[in-house]
């Protein structure tokens, strides 16, 4: 207290700096160093200074010093941290300004304020405003006046006089009360002490009481000294001190831990009924007192060392217990607790929300227990199960027993499985406290084999909660499959199996994985999955039948065997359980009620199991084999097959199908099990689609550096700049997409990680207008190469890297940062996005407009009839490039025109010259000594065949039937699910349109089905992958010729063979230099009447193809002088085109495919007849035999 005296003012803390800032200032005028907080040290020279100049620098310095003690020894103790690392005043004062005036608006506003001086009417403004609600009726009296009378002496002399009104009328009330007061004492008779409950003295007096604070000194410890002063309190009164000591009591802090609190200085007052602590001193004494939400907080810096609640408008401490009026100014460190309470109030402790060792690794750590018992035993008399579970992959085993007894047993048994497959033995067990856990038998084997057995504590089944939250999720699920199903409780046993089968190929949240691909390395398949209680057709062996007799069984769907690539059927008549891989599914599922189970052993109550303290099931099944467990090998590798699952579909016809078009129905909307198709991506090793799968790859330095390269790329070209997010607009999301780029071959060439904006996120009209960019067409690139190979060009293949990153936005897009590169300390803020980026709706519009201006500045000129062809003079002839995104493909004759438009386009691009054309969108171009490209997709159909299965399926000759067209109907059974013909469909699209004309009738008829595909078309589209696989090698010649004709082609057409909608097929066939560059195939849009409408339907089409490559080929400069010659069969229709005679089978026809006319008058086009048998066009109108479809595919330049 004495030092605190001596201050001039009170020390800096967090609540007053701009008082102490004022007096700082005027302090250091006092002191005259003011000048250095306005100025830096005079600079010295090394050498040659002058005395005037060093004794300047000691003056300065020592001013220094002084003003920075100053002011160090004027702010409290949790200021020091600002000011400690600071060498001059004037960076120790900033430093104190910029922490306590922060920049913000209304810190500015609040310090210009205080910079002003008020009016008069502004004083009295705020005086009035600042008085209690009570004060209200003067308010407004004064208010009433006008502003001139209205003045600060006025108002003061009024609230003056009002304020002593209002202090003589409380006296006068407390008068009455004490009056009161002393007539009822009086009427008492004899006062009252509230120490000893007896008449006739006050407590203060009380002989009993002053004995008690003798006798306990530890509960209140005043030792009070001989004082006879008064103190004022809060009514005006005074009342006498009699002593004044120090205090110690017992309170409690905010974190409810009780300590002893030391009061110094405390005043005795007996006539004061309540223990009263002073704010005012407090502060003086340097604590904080803070006052919010009902509550009071005494801080000692940073730290809450007392709290205290409102009750009854006052705040109260609070106490350990009973209520104990006191504060804790001093901490000794003193924790107590009560015995009393320890005894009687005593609960379990909390479990902590994580494990303090955690897994690395398989095997580290597994948990086990036991199920049981059942109340319906299984067919095999099972009525408990053990699981084990491993606590870093989450892959669990489970074995079904008879009898507890048998723990040992499979204890035994699952750690001989696990050491031989892993090479070591597991480090930890855990269970819990079970008699069948710790005999001395299994505690003895355990400690033989070096392994740590731990126990839960006793009573607490928590400790070991992830084998009791496994066993009931095992039961909640095999609940639900036998609920579904409306099967028996006796199938318990399978349908834990099942549950558990599925689970361990089901993803984790914690690892992002599935415990099944932990457990073994590689992902899993779930093709083969099946709907639990499913009827189905199990095959019958030639040797158990005779020949009468049928070929399949009817059972019941109960699992998937373990040991073998089968599945587990129940026979419900013989009732035993088969296991076989021949088994045909209906998607119908088995009532009760179809097929009678055996109900012997099951209970009447029908209640699937009854446990003691868990809620699990149990795994086993009642045949051979009745420990089902996993294994390493246990991966069902089923073959891909239809809608019934063979297990072998690369046989046809293996099993005989039982057909069942009534399909059940369900309100469930969530079966419980995936499509079939959910597996085809399971077995194939893919790209990462996260950024966690990236992480966890084994090749996961690759995917970093790529991402960092990416990272680097974006930053170079200036891609965004941090800013913080403007209100009322939304940040799009970004994510990482990776690929692996390959070469011809297939063979891994390079990673690739790109970062991509979620561009579905944004709005139309805020964030993009138009968003259209043309691409190359195939049949361009093909009529390329072809000139290419006639004019024996150079083509080179370039690749822009991060090609929309070259695009400048107009509008104003943010976008969250990426995930996993948080710029430090900015995480709150977004990118606003200044070019294009992969994912953004316009992205590819602007990267097409950036490449056309550079093509068109490098003296380029865009084609009219296909905008991503380019050409430009090159000496006496011409060079051409095509852009497909950012692939760009250069065809000139000499290798120095290819070098210097590279050149030209590297100057304002990043580009990678990947050399001559080898490999462009999934086509390998090859070329031959004689110059001759030729593509083939060898590559892309051997992943297609072995995503779909079909490695070991038989080879087709053809890839459809001949009359499939006509033999299928809208009646046809139907697949359940669409997505995976979707799937194969599209692929054999892509492929039938750019390497494979022999494919494209095949594939456009199977496309017409592609909303409600049937099982026929289903096979049919698998003999297309079978004809497929067995001339993968064939290839696509756009051959050098000297035929004189430069451009021709065929049309023809299938009369009405559809027999659903009678529509007819067009086809054509385009060579250019006697190379195959276009071709089509589709239906018409018209039902044609007669034989001679279709050809002509058809050859209108194919006479708007021509003239299209006409135009072509004249933008790449290439002389098509004489009329197009277009092949065709049929003779009406030559005629009807040539005479344009009409008759009544012909006058219905569309006046538009009577144009084809005007171009053969214009001599543009010229139609000539051909024999069917050498018409071309023939396979692309319907499906053909063997002989005739060969010869037909060899004579469109397709070759081994």
């Amino acid at each position: 207290m004495a030092e605190t005296s001596r201050l001039p003012f009170a020390k800096l803390n967090n609540g007053n700096f701009f008082t102490w800032k004022y007096k700082m200032e005027l302090l250091l005028i006092k002191k005259r160093v003011w000048s250095v907080i306005n100025s830096n040290k005079p600079s010295v020279p090394a050498t040659g200074a002058t005395a005037g100049q060093i004794e300047a620098a000691e003056k300065w310095q020592e001013k220094d010093d002084l003003a920075r003690a100053t002011i160090g020894l004027m702010v409290e103790d949790n200021q020091l941290s600002l000011i400690r690392s600071k060498l001059t005043a004037k960076q120790t004062w900033n430093s104190l300004k910029d922490y306590h005036e922060k920049n913000t608006l209304g810190n500015k506003k609040l310090i210009d304020l205080g910079e002003q001086q008020l009016s008069e009417n502004w004083r009295v403004a705020i005086i009035l405003s600042s008085l209690p609600k009570s004060y209200d009726t003067l308010v407004t009296a004064l208010e009433v006046r006008a502003e001139n009378d209205l003045t600060l002496s006025l108002v003061q002399s009024k609230l003056i006089g009002e304020y002593s009104r209002r202090k003589e009328a409380d006296m006068m009330d407390e008068d009455d009360n004490k009056s009161g007061a002393t007539v009822l004492k009086t009427i008492d008779g004899k006062a009252t002490c509230f120490f000893c409950q007896k008449a006739g003295h006050f407590k203060k007096n009380c002989i009993k009481y002053k004995a008690w604070l003798d006798k306990n000194p530890q509960s209140t410890k005043l030792i009070q000294e001989s004082v006879a002063t008064c103190s004022d309190v809060a009514n005006g009164s005074k009342e006498c001190v009699e002593g004044k000591g120090t205090c110690e009591v017992k309170i409690v802090n905010d974190c409810g831990d009780t300590s002893i609190a030391t009061l110094t200085d405390v005043l005795y007052a007996p006539q004061i009924a309540g223990n009263i602590m002073s704010v005012s001193k407090l502060c003086r004494k340097g604590y904080t007192v803070i006052f919010e939400d009902n509550l009071c907080k005494i801080k000692q810096g940073n730290t809450v060392i007392a709290v205290a609640d409102v009750v009854e408008n006052l705040y109260k401490l609070r106490e350990p217990e009973k209520r104990i009026n006191g504060i804790k100014i001093m901490d000794c460190g003193i924790k107590e607790q009560c015995e009393t309470c320890l005894k009687s109030k005593l609960t379990r402790l909390p479990f902590p929300k994580s494990s303090e060792n955690e897994s690395t690794s398989v095997l580290d750590l597994i948990h086990t227990d036991v199920c049981g018992p059942m109340r319906t035993r299984s067919p095999s008399g099972k009525r408990y199960m053990i699981t084990f579970i491993d606590d870093y992959s989450k892959y669990t085993i489970i074995y079904l027993l008879n009898q507890k007894s048998e723990v040992e047993n499979k204890l035994r048994e699952y750690i001989a499985l696990v050491t031989n497959k892993f090479g070591h033995k597991p480090r930890i067990i855990r269970s819990d406290r079970g008699g069948e856990y710790t005999s001395k038998s299994i505690k003895s084997y355990l400690a033989l084999e070096g392994i740590c057995f731990q126990y839960t504590a006793p009573f607490t089944p928590e400790q070991n909660g992830t084998a009791e939250r496994k066993n009931r999720t095992l039961i909640e699920m095999a609940r639900c499959l036998i609920t579904e199903a409306e099967l028996t409780y006796q199938f318990w046993g399978e349908a834990v199996s099942t549950a558990n089968y599925i689970q361990n190929r089901t993803l984790t949240r914690s690892t992002n994985a599935t415990p099944f691909e932990l457990w073994n390395g590689y992902k899993p398949s779930i093709d083969h999955f099946q709907i639990f209680g499913n009827k189905c057709y199990v095959h019958v062996p030639q040797e158990k039948r005779h020949k009468l007799q049928n070929t399949s069984i009817q059972m019941i769907f109960v699992g998937y065997d373990e040991n073998s690539k089968a599945y587990r059927c129940y026979d419900p008549v013989n009732r035993k359980l088969v296991i076989s891989r021949n088994v045909r599914f209906v998607m119908k599922k088995v009532h009760s009620g179809e097929i009678e189970l055996d109900h012997s052993r099951e209970n009447s109550e029908g209640q699937i199991l009854k446990e003691k303290n868990k809620e699990a099931l149990d795994t086993n099944t009642w045949d051979r084999n009745e420990d089902q467990s996993e294994h390493e090998d246990s991966m069902l590798n089923y073959e891909t097959a239809e809608s019934d699952t063979s297990l072998n579909s690369s046989q046809e016809n293996d099993t005989t199908v039982i057909q069942n078009t009534t399909e059940r129905q369900s309100q469930r909307t969530n079966k419980g099990v995936p499509p079939n198709h959910f597996g085809e991506w399971v077995n194939v090793i893919t790209e990462p689609k996260s950024l966690s799968e990236a992480l966890a790859d084994k090749n996961k330095e690759e995917w970093i550096n790529v991402m960092k390269d990416e990272m680097a790329s974006l930053k170079r070209n200036q891609t965004w700049e941090l800013c913080e997010l403007p209100k009322g607009r939304e940040a799009i999301s970004c994510k990482w997409i990776y690929k692996l780029k390959t070469d011809e071959k297939g063979n891994i060439t390079r990673y690739k990680a790109r970062l991509v904006a979620q561009g579905f996120c944004q709005k139309y009209g805020t964030d993009y207008d138009e968003v259209f960019a043309p691409v190359a067409k195939q049949t361009t690139f093909r009529i390329l190469l072809s000139i290419a190979s006639k004019e024996k060009m150079i083509v080179r293949h370039l690749d822009a890297k991060t090609a929309f990153l070259n695009g400048k936005l107009e509008q104003s897009i943010y976008m969250k940062q990426p995930p996993g590169f948080n710029a430090d300390n900015e995480e709150n803020l977004v990118c606003k996005l200044k070019k294009g980026i992969y994912g953004l709706k316009q992205a590819a519009r602007l990267w097409n407009d950036e490449v056309h201006k550079a093509l068109i500045n490098i003296g380029f000129e865009r084609s009219k009839n296909d905008n991503c062809l380019y050409t430009k003079p090159e000496g006496s002839g011409w060079c051409y490039l095509l852009v497909y995104v950012d692939d760009i493909i250069v065809a000139a004759k000499s290798n120095q025109t290819v070098v210097e438009i590279k050149n030209q386009i590297a100057e304002k691009f990043d580009i990678q010259d990947l050399g001559n054309i080898k490999y462009y969108l999934g086509i390998e171009v090859i070329k031959d000594d004689n110059g001759t490209y030729y593509l083939c997709q060898s590559n892309y159909i051997k992943r297609i065949i072995n995503e779909f299965d079909m490695i070991d399926a038989k080879i087709s000759n053809v890839p459809m039937e001949t009359g499939y067209i006509r033999t299928r109907r809208d009646t046809d059974e139907l697949l359940l699910t669409n997505n995976r013909y979707r799937k194969l469909i599209g692929c054999l699209l892509y492929i039938s349109i750019s390497t494979r004309p022999d494919i494209a009738t095949s594939v456009s008829i199977l496309s017409q089905r592609v909303s409600n595909p049937s099982q026929a078309d289903w096979n049919e589209s698998k003999r297309v992958l079978r004809y497929l696989k067995g001339t993968m090698m064939k290839k696509l010649a756009l051959s050098k010729t000297n035929n004189e004709e430069f451009l021709h082609g065929y049309a023809d057409a299938d009369y009405a063979e559809c027999r659903i909608d009678r529509k007819s097929n067009s086809g054509y066939v385009f060579f250019v230099n006697g190379g195959l560059v276009s071709w089509s195939c589709k239906k018409q849009p018209v039902v044609a009447q007669s034989s001679t409408e279709a050809e002509l339907i058809a050859l209108n089409e194919a006479c708007n193809e021509a003239l299209w490559l006409r135009k072509i080929l004249a933008d790449m400069h290439q002389s098509v002088e004489e009329a197009t010659i277009i092949q065709e069969d049929n003779t009406s229709c030559i005629r009807l085109i040539e005479r344009g005679c009409s008759s009544n089978r012909t006058k219905h026809v569309d006046t538009k495919y009577f144009a084809v006319s005007n171009h053969i008058k214009e001599k543009l086009i010229q139609c000539k007849q051909c024999t069917t048998e050498d018409m071309l066009a023939d396979l692309l109108t319907k499906p053909l035999g063997t002989t005739r479809f060969q010869k037909l595919r060899d004579a469109l330049g397709l070759y081994d």
